[in-house]
């Protein structure tokens, strides 16, 4: 026997606690399973165990399949009686014999069967009718109904109540056939399901409401209300458990109540977009247990996937669901839990005779035989794996113990996009996963056994590195403000990596030049122009992954900024002219700048205030600019004009002026 948990918890643990001393920093990883997330997975022949791992299920012998619906099934003299829709049959199944025994032409489907003091009641819809057939199948009478559904029989010690719909009527019949009890549920449209507990009835009907009959008055009362619709309950030594799932249509959730399911022609559609609908919604089906005196206890809750009906085998409570024809078996002794799925379609019901089991199937239906060996194969597909961008995969990492007589192989896939249909095809997994690198990634497990030992598949790590894609510098800006150039930009990483920094300068049509001398972590910068000679400029940002990447993976990715430039040189005042009149003088003068657009230019008068000047254009648009200003002089004047450029780079000249 292989086995190899031992060696996979010691890599588990440094991958999940050291994995940075074990992969490359860049490595990720895809962790699976967990019993609660059966909903992902796809398989045929497997059993999910709680706590444990995923094993063969049991194999089976295909009894009966036929295109008609199998709507019922009960024990009879050693063999099975099977009840059909359309048409309505009753078929006899004993050690591969195939015999209908009673067909009723007038009739859709049968829908309840029922063993009362040796005779066979067989209930049938739409015309509301049971048929009551003796020991040897022989018609002994037929009972009509006002109500054009009859959808359950419960026998009780007075005879045995029938549950009707449209209208939802409950008769009770004693044992010579004679109704003594009809009372109408006129807030309801079908009562659906009912048990007794050898006094009362309890019953459900299309919602989520838990009815009581009491004979002591004869009358019906609601015991409880659950959050979704009620799909069947079950009576174990005193107490009665329940299921409850969400509600499909109102026809849907009448035919399982009454172990019914859709037409088999729906099958195929219905598989087709099971797959599509698992996550179409979050909804919960629950299983409660009611001890008859009003307390309300809830043993289990699963997320997307229907609870559709309830058995008894083996101290467990066994759930059908609408998953891969699958099971829950719930243990009442213990606190094992386990979930068996056989294929394709609806586990409706499971049935124990003589020692063997038998199972209800539906879409497609079959009657099936489960054996005590070990299915020969199974299989199990994983969901869809999103990475997150294009990745390539590592050596798989699983935990599987592989008994003598048996085998597990695994095979992976991948894709460019979520739909399956255009992935590579499988590929046997042997040191690394042979699929190509992409986003996304899917594996398969088979499982194969000569029936008396089962292989245990119970996780697998799969590690991949993302193809690295290169950061991107999106914007840069540049903004002057106290004689210091202040510059930003906004980077990107679709990786999420940690990004490093390094600035360039470059003159026009000059090289680049670095002006940090080591990484800048953060995303701005401060620049002095006084270091740096005047002229027109570019910025270079790069921005690096290296921190998060090995050497091999890591890139780095840049921007250009718009030209601005650096200015360190004052406007230049040329001679300034004075033209005097009288009292009146008037000065005349250019301001030049070689490099920046004059930005103001003021005048002060003997010291007193600056004051603003347009040029003789009237605009600022240019660097070489005449100025002319005309000044009363009552008395000797000092004049001192101040140039200033974009920069706030500025110089000043002065003339004395007198009278």
């Amino acid at each position: 026997m292989m086995n190899y948990r031992i060696v996979f918890f010691v890599i588990l643990f440094i991958v999940l606690i050291h994995k940075g001393a074990f992969y490359p920093i860049s490595t990720r990883y895809i962790t699976d399973y967990k019993f609660n997330n059966i909903e992902q997975y796809e398989f045929s022949n497997i059993s999910f165990v709680e706590n444990g791992g995923i094993e063969l299920a049991r194999d089976y012998k295909v009894l009966y399949s036929g295109k008609n619906a199998i709507w019922v099934l009960a024990a009879w003299k050693g063999g099975l009686l099977a009840g059909t829709g359309d048409p309505a049959h009753l078929v006899y199944l004993n050690g591969g014999v195939q015999k209908k025994v009673l067909d009723l032409p007038d009739q859709v489907l049968i829908s309840d069967i029922k063993q009362i003091r040796g005779l066979l009641y067989v209930s049938s819809l739409p015309r509301g009718l049971i048929t009551v057939l003796d020991d040897s199948l022989i018609l002994k009478k037929s009972i009509t109904f006002k109500s054009e559904y009859i959808w359950n029989i419960v026998p009780d010690s007075r005879g045995y109540f029938v549950l009707t719909g449209n209208p939802a009527l409950l008769y009770h019949f004693n044992f010579s056939n004679e109704p003594d009890i009809v009372i109408p549920v006129t807030n309801e449209d079908n009562l659906l399901k009912g048990i007794s507990d050898g006094e009362d009835l309890y019953f459900t009907a299309d919602g989520n409401v838990l009815y009581k009959f009491s004979w002591h008055d004869k009358k019906i009362r609601p015991v409880y209300s659950f959050d979704n619709p009620i799909m069947d309950i079950y009576y174990i030594s005193g107490l009665i458990y329940i299921i409850t799932s969400v509600a499909e249509t109102k026809t849907q959730a009448r035919e399982v109540s009454s172990d019914t399911t859709q037409s088999d022609e729906n099958a195929t559609a219905a598989k087709q977009s099971e797959k599509k609908s698992t996550h179409a919604g979050v909804f919960k089906s629950g299983l409660y247990s009611f001890d008859l005196k009003w307390s309300i206890e809830k043993i289990y809750e699963k997320s997307n996937i229907r609870f559709i009906s309830l058995s008894y085998w083996n101290n467990s409570i066994i759930i059908g669901t609408d998953k891969n024809a699958g099971f829950y078996q719930i243990s009442l002794k213990g606190n094992e839990r386990r979930f068996s799925g056989l294929g394709i379609g609806k586990f409706a019901r499971l049935l124990g005779i003589n020692g063997e089991n038998y199972a209800l199937l539906l879409e497609p239906s079959r009657i099936i035989k489960l054996n005590r060996e070990f299915s020969g194969t199974g299989w199990l597909i994983s969901g869809s794996f999103d990475t997150g961008g294009i990745s390539r995969w590592g050596r798989l990492i699983i935990d599987g113990t592989v008994n003598q007589g048996t085998s597990l192989k695994v095979f992976t896939r991948s894709g460019a996009i979520p739909e399956d249909g255009l992935w590579d095809e499988w590929a046997e997994y042997s040191n690394t996963a042979g699929s190509e690198p992409n986003r996304y990634f899917q594996y398969k497990v088979e499982f194969m056994s000569d029936g008396n030992k089962t292989p245990v598949f119970n996780g697998i790590i799969v590690p991949f590195v993302q193809k690295n894609s290169a950061p991107r510098i999106e914007k840069i800006t540049i903004n002057y403000n106290n004689s210091i150039y202040k510059l930003s930009w906004d980077a990107q990483s679709d990786d999420k990596d940690v990004l490093i920094y390094n600035l360039y300068l470059a003159l026009e049509g000059g090289r680049w030049v670095k002006i940090n001398d080591k990484p800048i972590e953060e995303n701005n910068f401060d620049l002095n122009p006084a270091n740096y000679p005047e002229g027109h400029y570019r910025l270079k940002v790069t921005a690096s992954d290296e921190r998060s990447n090995t050497p091999e993976d890591s890139k780095e990715g840049y921007k250009i900024s718009d030209p601005f430039m650096i200015v360190n040189s004052s406007p230049v005042i040329g001679d300034i002219a004075i033209k005097k009149n009288g009292k009146t003088a008037e000065l005349s003068w250019k301001v030049t700048d070689d490099l920046s657009p004059i930005l103001e230019v003021d005048y002060m008068v003997s010291g007193l205030k600056w004051l603003k000047i347009l040029p003789v254009s009237g605009i600022y648009d240019s660097t070489n600019l005449t100025f002319g200003l005309k000044l009363n002089i009552d008395e000797p004047e000092f004049i001192v004009i101040k140039a200033s450029d974009i920069y706030g780079n500025y110089s000043t000249k002065g003339i004395f002026v007198d009278q």
